[in-house]
């Protein structure tokens, strides 16, 4: 089997997973909703806690909940982090890694969601006519907190940083800067060979923690044209604000999907003969509006990405005048990480946040310089 072939193979297992895992979780929620469970559930917690405040047995019903559905899918969760990437080739962790990376990020996430539950919960008991308005508001809150987060706190959980060296190379990247008429942010390596094999680059964080990181897996095999022209689209990135236009245009779709949660939640609840969506019960509902909020947002959010994508790629290769080293980049990272370079195109809608690698080759090729 080719290369590929090979990409191509491990594109159709991988999104299959994440689509029969969508709908898994669409109908895990309507029947744990629909059978009862929910309810008894909700009864059992109220008791436990001693208390029918949400802001108490919201928490617990969602960590009881969480435990229950991740212990169902923990075969499909096993065999698509672990199993797959190894079949592939792709991943280096070790399954004691591997545990302990899971744990690390389920109690991040189920954190991260108490406090959101508990924040919509205030919302909805202070200002039940305008709840919306605030949770609109409290989730951009979150997201710019989250996004000048990760780079200090989360990246550190699962990564080691290393500043990238003095030398000829960031003496390069420095004056690449320069040219781009950007002030230089901080250039760092991560250990992405610790656990896989794959190779990436990104433009993290907002304000004083916004850097580049490099993955280590790109030291040894990419030439130093290769990582300027790479490093040259994260900086693009940074002089078209285009983190903050995805923060603002992700906001805007929220607060335009919040807002018809708003219209629709009685005619829901009454579904489902639910009191309150403050009642804990009513999580699966919750849980149902958000994943529909994903399905609606994401095709949005990543067809804007793709654009953002083109305009730093066009932009790298001509502050560089470096398009074979793009190109050439471009093929070594499509290899790397099993990309598939030409998808088919409900998958690129659904799921791509980047142009496929054929589409950015062919595009490069036509950039002049």
């Amino acid at each position: 089997m080719d290369v590929e072939e090979k990409a191509r193979r491990y594109s159709r297992i991988k999104y299959g997973l994440i689509i029969g895992e969508t709908g898994f979780f669409l109908a895990f929620c309507f029947f744990w909703q629909t059978s009862g469970f929910s309810a008894g559930l909700g009864a059992a917690v109220n008791s436990l806690a001693g208390t029918a405040d949400p802001m108490v047995t919201g928490p617990v019903y969602l960590l009881f909940f969480s435990l229950v559905y991740y212990i169902v899918v923990f075969p499909a969760v096993f065999y698509q982090t672990f199993l797959l990437e190894h079949q592939f080739g792709l991943s280096r962790e070790t399954m004691k890694s591997w545990f302990f990376d899971q744990a690390k990020a389920g109690l991040l996430t189920f954190v991260m969601s108490a406090g959101c539950l508990d924040a919509f919960y205030w919302a909805l008991t202070a200002y039940p006519k305008m709840w919306w308005v605030w949770i609109s508001a409290g989730w951009i809150a979150f997201n710019l907190v989250l996004a000048y987060l990760i780079p200090v706190f989360v990246v550190p959980m699962f990564f080691k940083y290393t500043r990238l060296p003095d030398g000829a190379l960031r003496t390069r990247l420095g004056a690449l800067a320069q040219t781009m008429g950007i002030r230089l942010l901080d250039i760092y390596h991560i250990d992405f060979s610790k656990r896989t094999t794959k190779a990436n680059a990104a433009l993290i964080g907002l304000g004083a923690t916004k850097r580049v990181i490099l993955s280590d897996t790109m030291q040894k095999t990419y030439t130093d044209d290769e990582i300027v022209v790479i490093t040259a689209h994260e900086f693009a990135h940074s002089r078209g604000g285009h983190v903050t236009k995805l923060m603002s245009a992700s906001a805007l779709v929220s607060a335009c999907f919040f807002y018809c949660v708003f219209l629709t939640y009685p005619a829901t609840l009454s579904l489902w003969a639910l009191p309150s969506l403050a009642d804990p019960a009513s999580i699966p509902v919750i849980l149902l509006y958000l994943a529909l909020l994903g399905m609606v947002s994401q095709p949005v959010i990543n067809a804007l990405c793709r654009r953002f994508e083109s305009e730093a790629d066009t932009a790298a290769v001509r502050a560089t005048g470096l398009s074979a080293a793009f190109i050439s980049a471009m093929d070594k990272l499509s290899g790397q990480n099993l990309s598939d370079r030409n998808p088919p195109a409900v998958l690129v809608w659904l799921f791509y946040s980047h142009p496929p690698v054929s589409k950015r080759i062919a595009s490069a090729r036509l950039i002049r310089v």
